[in-house]
C-alpha cells in the first residue's frame, strides 16, 4: 500500500482516498489519523470503488484514539 496525495488543486498536499485505497491488497490494514482524512469520506469512497470494482472494504473508527481503521478483504 501506497499513501498517495493531491498534487492539484485545492486538496494539494492532502491525502487522496481513493488513489490510496487503489493501492490496497487483500487482507491489507490502513490506519489513519482524523487529521488526515474523515471516517464519512472513506466510507463513501470505498463503497463507490467496491461497486464498481468488485472489492470489499470494512471502515471502521477507534474510538479512544479516533482513528479511522480500513481494512481490504478482497
Amino acid at each position: 500500500m501506497e499513501i498517495i496525495r493531491h498534487t492539484t488543486g485545492k486538496a494539494t498536499g492532502r491525502i487522496s482516498v481513493l488513489k490510496t485505497i487503489e493501492t490496497m491488497s487483500p487482507g491489507e490494514i490502513w490506519v489513519a489519523d482524523p487529521e488526515d482524512v474523515t471516517i464519512s469520506t472513506v466510507q463513501v469512497t470505498c463503497s463507490e470503488y467496491g461497486k464498481l470494482h468488485g472489492r470489499q472494504f470494512t471502515v471502521s473508527l477507534v474510538e479512544n484514539d479516533g482513528k479511522v481503521t480500513i481494512t481490504r478483504k478482497s
